[in-house]
């Protein structure tokens, strides 16, 4: 129940929706052991939980508002305990972790801690390099080598969440920004229906009309704008914003 509450309340919003939540929901039934050291899980059930509360509240018996925003905090606490103890050997759930638990602090108002869960967020995306797309088989044609489609596109997404904290965080002031629109080298994420399907396909990147210096010069571009999903143009929303609010301020 919590982790439907999950991807139904937090999933679509900005740009968290780097889970493929078919393979995620099969895993998950897959596994039943070893669920005390998935952080991932962990803190989309914190989530999930203040949400499922919500929905108690308003249906079947009142709560307090503070009790419904704190639904949950033994969850997130743990998931980032684990998160620490395993900051030799980052992988990307535990980026995608990371992610949720700064968005989770910042609902419970604890900015201090979503602040350095940022910083903490950008040195994880340098150790997994996904500012780079994992090979130049964007179109996963080699079925024998390299990751499957669903699993490149989950890096894509959360490499660009990341910026998006990170441009959320900085607010136009440079010396708190730690991520350079010039070193993220991945096409923008691809529109929901190609990513749950399983779909290969080609979406430009972050400026307007460009796209992969690794495409081939005969590849097919029409398709390039159709294949884009609302969260890719969030991100150059977002990049706008933040150029704008690094204009130099009227006297």
């Amino acid at each position: 129940m919590l982790v439907e509450q999950y991807f139904i309340n937090i999933h679509p919003l900005r740009a968290f929706a780097f889970i493929h939540k078919p393979s995620f929901l099969q895993r998950l039934d897959a596994e039943t052991s070893n669920h005390h050291n998935h952080a991932l899980l962990h803190v989309i059930c914190a989530l999930g939980a203040q949400f499922y509360t919500l929905s108690y509240s308003e249906t079947t018996a009142p709560l307090e508002p503070k009790f419904v925003l704190f639904a949950g905090t033994q969850w997130a606490k743990i998931a980032q305990s684990l998160i620490l103890e395993t900051i030799d050997r980052v992988t990307i759930e535990s980026l995608m972790a990371a992610v949720l638990l700064h968005d989770h602090a910042v609902r419970l108002g604890n900015y201090a801690n979503a602040f350095m869960l940022s910083g903490l967020t950008t040195r994880m995306t340098q150790a997994l390099q996904i500012n780079l797309e994992y090979n130049t088989d964007i179109l996963c044609q080699d079925t024998d080598n390299g990751l499957p489609v669903t699993a490149k596109e989950s890096r894509r997404r959360l490499m660009w969440s990341c910026y998006i904290m990170d441009a959320l965080v900085g607010s136009g002031v440079d010396q708190l920004t730690l991520m350079d629109e010039r070193d993220i080298k991945i096409q923008l994420p691809c529109n929901e229906r190609n990513f749950i399907q399983h779909i290969p396909c080609l979406t430009e990147s972050l400026s307007p009309g460009s796209r992969l210096k690794v495409l081939p010069e005969d590849s097919d571009t029409k398709t390039l704008l159709p294949n884009m999903g609302i969260m890719a143009y969030f991100i150059r929303h977002i990049s706008i914003r933040k150029r704008v609010l690094r204009l130099p301020r009227m006297a």
